[in-house]
């Protein structure tokens, strides 16, 4: 457990923890978000036009408004669990890059140009764990998002 003066200065540092002050770290904490670019909404049209194909397929033809919502919701999981796949895809096909290119040709021009090729070797590894951090919990609010919608159609179809 915490003591008083533990409290008092956790509080205090809160006071200085205000986040970002200036208009340009206010947007580039705004963007923190969509570095690997999975949760900007690209092509939204496009998007659009897949979830309602989907929610058809998922809702069927006389969903009422809340089973509806829930297929909407799957649909909406769905393509993000996509999406996750096609940037692992790449992210793993950008380290097969490195390593046949290592296998082919070994980098020359001395420690420093050896040193840079392997940090984008570590950087693209860790790209791809991010990147796998971010599909679990894509899987894990699809599932979710499922069994709502199954207890939603269970529901409506017991009234």
């Amino acid at each position: 457990m915490s003591s008083d003066r533990q409290i008092a200065a956790n509080r205090r540092n809160a006071t200085r923890s205000t986040g970002p002050r200036t208009e340009t770290g206010k947007a580039n904490s705004s963007r923190n978000a969509l570095r690997h670019g999975l949760t900007t909404i690209a092509d939204s049209a496009e998007k659009r036009a897949i979830a309602e194909c989907l929610i058809r397929a998922i809702a069927g033809g006389n969903a009422d408004d809340t089973v509806f919502r829930h297929a909407y919701r799957v649909a909406e999981c769905h393509i993000e669990v996509q999406r996750a796949d096609e940037a692992q895809t790449a992210a793993i096909k950008r380290l097969e890059m490195y390593f046949d290119n290592l296998e082919q040709k070994p980098p020359s021009g001395g420690p420093l140009a050896i040193t840079q090729y392997f940090a984008s070797i570590s950087k693209a590894i860790s790209q791809l764990d991010n990147l796998s951090r971010y599909h679990k919990r894509a899987d894990a609010r699809q599932r979710r998002a499922i069994r709502a919608f199954e207890a939603a159609k269970a529901k409506a179809k017991a009234a």
